[in-house]
């Protein structure tokens, strides 16, 4: 089956749309019985689309009548049964007690009012319930959560655009993110009492709502005013560009964050910590999904941003309305629908994407799932950028004809050629001089493959098969299936040539391409004699040391699967497997062969310079380096020192900084304090570890990381509300039991993602456990947030913005380290094992420090 069935998809959108419609009974927007009535015409629908279904094709497997589109009707049958699961599930957490009560001997009897007040979250009494005004105040948390969380999504996409982004800049702007909050929340605890009043929250809201596609705008004007166009960013101008960048919205958000709680404060009893970072982390909840899951597909990004804004203005006006404050009702719906419409008649995407590559004619850009792309033209060449990196150039003749004919010479009548990455026409039409019967083309981004065929046209042709995914999941497949496949002649199916035409491993994601496991997956589908190509950066005639360290990795990863493997120095280091014999006389090999060239034959090369070049290249190389593993990425390592060491900037002044940092934390840090920090940076390292886990798994991630971030805050708002509910009168002594669980919880992530490494057939399984343990980690974090605000003593606002301020700086320091450091040094394992003892130091240090807990 092309498309999984949709296990994760459904279940995140069904506890989505559950939420939603809780949140509007608990504001007071549609009665409990209205809720009800939905869920009701929902769980008969997916009854009767599952079983209607089902029976259609029951009837065809008994009397053998033609069903059209049955493997459609299979697959939509199916995803009917996952979402009556799913709302079953819903139903029966609201009459578990009638359910209960059945098998119990003496049932107790229970009022109807009594049996309508259960819900999935918590049993709210109608006495107990405050008003309607008072339950819509709660939105604005929830306005908080939504706008940061589409907003970090957003700004995140472009900071990894605009500045060619891999992990390490998604690292630094995270972190940059999460400490600026945190320092906005720290802040807010010195803003003094003020008088409780609803006008300013609620205009304060909306202002951040307008923050966010300023900031955008900001960093594209930035780019094009303070950066060379092509040019590539340092570490430190992308950490001090963000920074200077986000403090305006994180410093506002983290404060906002402390003074809602101190606001209402003063409209509740009881401690209101909690209610705000559960509210908070609904609307980061629908925020994540909204973007990830709807708006990423259809909408570029500021429209995004106006989508949010619009919203945000409705929910902000409603509440306005509640409280009778008509002036503010009548500006939050003036300036909310006057920034919409002038992002909508502006179109702010067109003119960034015209300083981002000026002189250049834009002919398309589109923003998908995987990032930006855009066509231009410029002096009758066309150029295709992917996430502001130019990938593919119409006129590139070198780059065109290195990357296929070194390789492609090597056999004399190759017929069976796969391509990987690289489907562009020119590559395409160079594979196409020579007599294949079959070109088989990879791309896995679908959105790239089928803008490229809209816009610069692919060659018509029957021998080449275009094939859009992730090509590891593809090979994976293909490869369990070649024993049986059969060509024309019947013959066994493999390829004679596989040309990987990939950029670097600048990322963990290309990383996996570049390693011994993906190699492995090479050779079954390769035939005896068939060539592996693929290259790295050009070293020239000198080999530095970290752009060497690169160059042996990948040469001693080759060494391992192929009996022989070269390089032949070009525009690029274009390395050569095979477990035959490789010649370098490529230009006498040209012309034995007699493919037409225009740069790869005897008037551009010198056979006997090529061979000379190569050898000083294999010499200098390493021949004892480390082998390139999926969650040992030396290659990324390796590759990344040499984007640092282009700088002048050191990888060793980095970890020494935040090592200082988290020993501060706990030698000044209470208790409580430091149980925050490490619940924040233990959930951050798993949740990042879970992504990269399920990356290296199933290759592009964008979808599935949106449901898991998902996933994740949910967790967090449920956690906090089972830590209200069933630990009312906490001790500081459970709290370091819970980061004794937290220890557990991360050997548990380790043992999900090992245990599934070997057992990758079982994807269903897969997904699911994967959600599951991030999860339980996000509940667990949730837990003891809440346990935390009611242990630790103070005024509201001191106490939400210091454990807020922890929470974030602990998850700032795990999203910096583990990308950056942690998993390129120790691995993905070790690296968990690492955090699992972290966990243990911090549980032993909070008993030390057990009365200093205030």
């Amino acid at each position: 089956m092309d498309k999984p069935y949709a296990v994760l998809s459904i279940p995140v959108i069904s506890l989505v749309v559950y939420f939603a419609t809780w949140l509007a009974v608990r504001s007071g927007v549609i009665s409990r019985d209205i809720q009800r009535k939905f869920w009701n015409v929902l769980l008969l629908a997916a009854f009767l689309g599952s079983a209607g279904l089902g029976f259609l094709l029951a009837l065809q497997v008994n009397y053998k009548f033609n069903l059209p589109a049955a493997a459609s009707f299979l697959k939509v049958h199916v995803d009917f049964g996952i979402a009556l699961l799913m709302i079953a599930i819903l139903h029966l957490s609201w009459h578990l007690t009638y359910y209960l009560n059945i098998i119990k001997p003496k049932p107790s009897i229970k009022s109807a009012d009594q049996e309508q007040g259960e819900n999935v979250i918590g049993k709210v009494s109608d006495q107990n319930e405050v008003s309607g005004s008072g339950r819509l105040i709660f939105l604005l948390p929830f306005c908080l959560g939504l706008t940061s969380m589409s907003s970090q999504i957003i700004l995140l996409r472009e900071f990894l655009s605009v500045f060619n982004g891999n992990e390490l800049v998604i690292g630094i702007v995270l972190a940059n993110w999460m400490l600026l909050t945190g320092a906005g929340a720290w802040l807010g605890r010195f803003n003094g009492k003020r008088k409780a009043w609803k006008a300013g929250p609620i205009a304060a809201i909306m202002a951040l709502a307008v923050m966010a596609p300023i900031t955008l705008f900001a960093l594209d004007a930035l780019r094009y005013l303070l950066f060379t166009t092509g040019s590539m960013a340092g570490i430190f101008r992308v950490y001090f560009t963000s920074l200077l960048l986000l403090a305006p919205f994180c410093l506002s958000s983290g404060l906002l964050f402390t003074r809602l709680t101190a606001f209402l404060s003063s409209r509740s009893s009881g401690r209101p910590i909690g209610q705000v970072y559960i509210w908070e982390s609904i609307g980061s909840m629908a925020g994540g999904a909204l973007f990830n899951l709807v708006l990423v597909f259809f909408l570029k990004p500021f429209v995004a941003f106006a989508i949010i804004i619009v919203l945000n203005t409705f929910l902000l006006a409603t509440l306005a309305n509640s409280i009778r404050e008509k002036g503010l009702l009548t500006g939050i719906l003036a300036i909310g629908f006057a920034i919409a419409i002038i992002i909508l008649l502006l179109n702010p995407d067109m003119i960034t994407r015209k300083l981002l590559l000026p002189g250049q004619e834009i002919l398309k850009y589109k923003n998908s799932p995987y990032g930006d792309i855009v066509f231009s033209e410029s002096e009758g060449q066309k150029n295709l950028y992917e996430n502001n990196t130019l990938i593919y150039t119409t006129n590139n003749i070198i780059s065109n004809e290195e990357s296929v004919h070194y390789a492609m010479l090597q056999r004399e009548n190759p017929d069976n050629v796969l391509l990987i990455g690289g489907c562009f026409p020119g590559v395409i039409s160079e594979i196409l001089k020579y007599p294949v019967q079959r070109l088989d083309c990879l791309e896995m981004n679908p959105w790239l493959l089928r803008e490229t065929k809209s816009t610069l046209g692919l060659p018509e042709d029957k021998r080449l098969t275009t094939f859009a995914g992730d090509p590891v999941i593809h090979l994976r497949e293909f490869g369990s299936k070649v024993k049986y496949s059969k060509d024309a002649a019947g013959k066994t199916f493999k390829y004679d040539v596989i040309l990987l035409d990939l950029p670097d491993p600048y990322t963990l994601q290309m990383n996996r391409f570049y390693s011994l496991e993906f190699l492995e997956l090479l050779k079954p589908i390769l035939a005896d004699d068939g060539v592996v190509s693929l290259s790295l950066m050009a070293t020239a005639d000198y080999m530095g040391f970290s752009s060497g360290n690169v160059q042996s990795v990948m040469y001693a990863t080759l060494k391992q699967v192929f009996k022989n493997a070269t390089v032949i120095p070009g525009d690029r280091n274009y390395f050569l497997a095979s477990d035959s014999a490789i010649r370098l006389d490529v230009a006498a090999l040209q012309s034995e062969r007699g493919i037409e060239t225009e740069y790869v034959n005897a008037y551009y090369l010198d056979d006997q310079s090529i061979s000379e070049r190569s050898r000083l290249v294999v010499n200098a190389l390493n021949l004892n380096a480390p082998v390139n593993h999926d969650f040992e990425p030396v290659a990324f390592k390796g590759q990344l020192d040499y984007w640092l060491d282009y700088f002048g900037t050191g990888m060793h002044i980095l970890p020494l900084i935040l090592l200082l940092i988290i020993l501060a934390v706990f030698f000044r840090s209470n208790g409580i304090g430091i149980g925050m920090f490490t619940a924040g940076f233990t959930a951050s390292i798993s949740e990042i570890a879970i992504l990269l886990a399920f990356q290296v798994l199933y290759g592009y991630i964008f979808i599935a990381a949106g449901m898991f971030i998902t996933l994740f805050m949910l967790g967090l708002a449920v956690g906090a509300v089972l830590g209200s509910h069933y630990f009312l009168n906490p001790s500081y002594r459970l709290l370091v039991r819970l980061q004794m669980v937290m220890a557990i919880g991360t050997l548990a992530v380790l043992g999900v993602i090992s245990g599934f490494h070997k057992a990758q057939e079982a994807a269903v399984i897969i997904h699911f456990c994967f959600g599951i343990i991030l999860l339980a980690m996000a509940l667990l974090t949730g837990i003891i947030f809440q346990v935390s605000s009611v242990v630790k003593k103070g005024e509201p606002s001191s106490t939400a913005g210091s454990l807020y301020s922890s929470d974030l700086l602990g998850s700032a320091m795990g999203a910096l380290m583990v990308s950056v450091f942690l998993i390129p040094e120790l691995g993905l394992f070790k690296t968990l094992g690492a955090t699992a003892l972290l966990c243990l130091f911090s549980a032993l240090v909070m008993m030390i420090k057990k009365n200093s807990n205030a």
